[in-house]
């Protein structure tokens, strides 16, 4: 999907913010070692290989200086603490996060990298039809029950993730 909050970045920044996040030994000497995942519509994410062997995703929010609605500002932010109430409150399994750079000071924008799930998108494969109808069904069924255990969870205010809300 093309953007304008895609914050795409070339190889001599993805090798620094690899750096940083991994260490110097972890940093990739080949090309092709970031590939990026096309399918989200706002922010940017690199399936990156490492030196080491091991994948990991890497995710960049839009451009500090690119207009967003006012629900999207900080969208990266809500996103991690969302990603961490499901996994504290929840048995839903969600990719670990691995490192967090909120300092924009490599890139203009809020990053993270995260574990690498190998597998294809449910959505996108029973869409072109590569699944059997009954996977297709079951699939829908686990996700149904997936979505009910998260919208269990009780937060401590109405309204926004982070910052005020409203007593409930």
């Amino acid at each position: 999907m093309e953007s304008t909050t895609k914050n795409r970045q070339g190889d001599a920044v993805l090798r620094t913010l690899i750096a940083r996040a991994f260490g110097d030994d972890e940093v990739p000497t080949a090309d092709g070692f970031a590939e990026e995942i096309t399918e989200g519509w706002f922010n940017v994410l690199y399936r990156i290989h490492l030196r080491s062997g091991r994948r990991t995703v890497l995710k960049i929010a839009p451009p500090a200086d690119v207009p967003v609605l006012t629900r999207e500002i900080d969208m990266m932010r809500a996103e991690l603490e969302a990603m961490r109430l499901i996994s504290d409150r929840t048995a839903v399994p969600v990719p670990e996060i691995l490192r967090v750079d909120l300092s924009r000071e490599i890139v203009d924008a809020d990053l993270f990298f995260m574990e690498h799930i190998d597998a294809d998108n449910f959505g996108f494969t029973a869409d072109a039809g590569g699944l059997p109808p009954e996977v297709v069904a079951a699939g829908h069924r686990q996700l149904g029950a997936l979505n009910r255990e998260i919208t269990s969870v009780v937060g401590p205010h109405f309204g926004p993730i982070l910052g005020e809300g409203f007593a409930t």
